[in-house]
């Protein structure tokens, strides 16, 4: 079977909240070359600028009527890079000015990445990613264009707002996990790990 080539298929965003009675999970994985000296001293060289990281949790419970959608939106997630968010690592929404958005923390040292994306949600508004073009201490620069999804128009959001870091991975093994299959509460465990 041949191995898909994920760098040129379209992302797949994965916008369902985890069941928070349950437990989340993120990761961070740092890679490093360990050689010793003569004098047997240990030392290492990072291999990787930035951790990868990677996040577990469930969602759910579904219903037999939402269990077939929920399956039928985990097909198209196998072998897709997916965007899914650092649920547990939400930072607050300040301001918005021409594509660059203020926040209340230094995001320089955050799980914020060009490249990646980041969803805004504010109650009562639509829920958007937006793609990361440039990450400053405390703003974070998005793709021009108000492009985002599932909504092609970004809503004005208020101090209210909430926005998470997003991961820019894969399915780990390239696998959906159904938990408590039954015909009244099943849920999925999503695990993702960064590209």
């Amino acid at each position: 079977m041949a191995i898909a080539d994920t760098t040129t298929q379209a992302a797949v965003f994965i916008l369902d909240e985890p069941d928070f009675s349950r437990e989340i999970e993120f990761s961070m994985q740092f890679v490093t070359d360990i050689s010793t000296t003569h004098s047997d001293v240990e030392q290492r060289a990072k291999r990787r600028l930035s951790p990868k990281y990677g996040t577990a949790f469930a969602i759910g419970p579904f219903d037999s009527d939402s269990w077939p959608r929920r399956k039928s939106r985990l097909l198209s997630e196998l072998g897709a890079p997916v965007v899914v968010p650092i649920w547990i690592r939400p930072v607050d929404f300040v301001s918005e000015l021409s594509d660059v958005v203020t926040v209340g923390i230094d995001v320089s040292k955050r799980e914020f990445r060009v490249g990646s994306y980041a969803l805004f949600r504010e109650s009562g508004l639509d829920s958007v990613f937006r793609e990361i073009t440039a990450v400053g201490t405390t703003t974070i620069t998005f793709a021009a264009g108000n492009a985002a999804f599932p909504v092609q128009a970004v809503p004005a959001y208020t101090s209210a707002a909430e926005v998470f870091p997003c991961i820019l991975g894969l399915r780990k093994d390239n696998e959906g996990e159904s938990i408590n299959r039954n015909p009244t509460s099943t849920r999925e465990n999503i695990r993702v790990e960064q590209l």
